[in-house]
């Protein structure tokens, strides 16, 4: 088969498949929205279109799971190939990291916003990152922090995996730290504007 290009996706799609076995494109998804979201998102064509590559090279293969109480559906489940695949992963050089984050864009811009508007952009990223800080929090309950000693309060194997604990203990800082930066430029901001 023809060389292929992979991407960071392809390997969060195989460790997927073999942390939980046979998945559909959606329950997929729901492990990108809920694992991942913070760092690494997805939407379901770019899941969709990664499983039909994924069979293309072997490293999935695909059944047709079909019950009396709903509509049929593709079920993908990690072959060896891809096992291989997904351990070769690790030796491959990391691609250069990349913040996206449209409210820095608009900071950066800022001089040609009205200032009630980025002040209000603000407020609104202030509001989302708490609640953000606050499902983090859980999480930590759930997996615990292995860098804080804080033990996995689950019990099942997935639940206690200090490399997921070390991920959580990132996005708790980075959650802690945003915040405070939200929060320093928003009054940066608010006197800018009483001083205006």
């Amino acid at each position: 088969m023809e060389e292929r290009s992979t991407y960071p996706i392809t390997y969060a799609i195989l460790a997927f498949l073999e942390e939980w076995g046979p998945s559909s494109g959606y329950d997929l998804k729901r492990g990108f929205d809920h694992a991942l979201i913070p760092f690494f998102s997805a939407v379901y064509s770019q899941i969709y279109h990664e499983l039909h590559r994924l069979y293309e090279l072997g490293w999935v293969e695909m059944d047709i799971e079909t019950t009396s109480q709903r509509p049929a559906r593709k079920r993908y489940a990690i072959t060896q190939a891809g096992r291989d695949a997904l351990t070769a992963w690790h030796s491959q050089p990391l691609e250069k990291p990349q913040l996206r984050d449209e409210l820095f864009l608009r900071t950066m811009f800022g001089r040609f916003a009205p200032s009630h508007e980025l002040i209000a952009r603000f407020k609104e990223a202030i509001v989302y990152h708490e609640q953000q800080l606050a499902n983090v929090k859980a999480h930590v309950l759930a997996h615990g922090d292995p860098l804080a000693g804080v033990p996995a309060q689950k019990t099942d194997v997935l639940a206690h995996d200090d490399y997921r604990g070390l991920v959580v203990h990132f996005e708790q800082t980075f959650e802690e730290m945003y915040l405070q930066w939200l929060r320093e430029s928003l009054a940066f901001l608010e006197k800018q504007g009483k001083n205006g």
